[in-house]
């Protein structure tokens, strides 16, 4: 009887293991100080946090929050003058672009892959997200920030806003021309009027259970990931070090894999562990 337990333990094992490794949260531990990080599914609302009482008390008992950046990115756009590249939609191509982002002050004013990058958050939303998600429509990274200025809790960015946006124009879609990013645009937007699904939703699926598939093993090479992750991991040390309980919230991608900050973090000292969320 005991052969047969232990066959079945060992048959199990990487399965337990496997599955205390795909949690969300993750506590960071330093000189027995705990401080936790979140990657967060930039298509879910805040209820994600404030209805899992694990995420909920590591973000309300900090003493710092950090997120990606911490200004609205419309600081910035409202200073650019106009590109009008909603003059080269169909008039329903621009009716699906103004329901989009009909609460955006100047839609003039915002590059294609900005615009491009909009149309797939709320496309990915109306794929994904049920009834009940889709009416959370302060998002989770918003949420954080608006925790912490709600309740007085130091708020930081890993980076600026222009910062972010830069990382855009640079990362994605790179090399691509106006007339190619028109198109991609026209297209998406015209399959979203269609009501088609723009994916398979695996990902949003899982990160509903809290989970996120990790593999540490490898590296990748997705500089508006990878060039981020080693930008950040040379400030979080010293934010961990001098606020001790330190909540931090950024996309999940940028938790995984070798390079990614987990891996940093445990190879700067830390003792990084998934929190096993109910």
């Amino acid at each position: 009887m005991k052969k047969h337990n232990l066959s079945v333990l060992f048959i199990l094992l990487p399965i337990i293991l496997f599955s205390q490794q795909n949690s969300v949260l993750w506590k960071i531990e330093k000189d027995s100080v705990a401080s936790y990080i979140l990657g967060t599914q930039h298509l879910f609302g805040g209820s994600f946090i404030e209805n899992d009482s694990d995420i909920f008390n590591a973000l309300k008992n900090s003493v710092l929050i950090v997120t990606e950046n911490i200004d609205s990115p419309y600081t910035i756009v409202e200073k650019r003058n106009s590109f009008n590249y909603i003059e080269k939609l169909s008039s329903r191509e621009k009716s699906k672009l103004n329901e989009i982002l009909y609460e955006k002050k100047n839609i003039n004013k915002l590059t294609l892959k900005e615009l491009i990058g909009q149309t797939d958050k709320y496309w990915g939303r109306f794929s994904c997200l049920d009834a009940g998600e889709k009416k959370d429509t302060v998002l989770m990274d918003e949420f954080v920030k608006k925790y912490a200025r709600n309740n007085q809790i130091k708020l930081e960015g890993l980076e600026t806003v222009e910062q972010t946006l830069d990382a855009i124009e640079t990362f994605v879609y790179p090399n691509f021309s106006e007339k190619q990013l028109i198109s991609i645009l026209r297209d998406k937007l015209d399959k979203f009027s269609d009501n088609k699904s723009n994916k398979n939703c695996a990902i949003e699926e899982e990160y509903r259970t809290k989970k996120y598939s990790f593999d540490f093993s490898k590296s990748i090479n997705v500089p508006i990931i990878t060039s981020r992750n080693q930008n950040w991991l040379q400030k979080i040390p010293k934010l961990l070090e001098d606020n001790k309980k330190v909540f931090i919230a950024v996309g999940a991608g940028h938790l995984n894999f070798k390079n990614g900050l987990i891996e940093g973090l445990k190879n700067l000292g830390y003792k990084v562990t998934p929190v096993n969320l109910q």
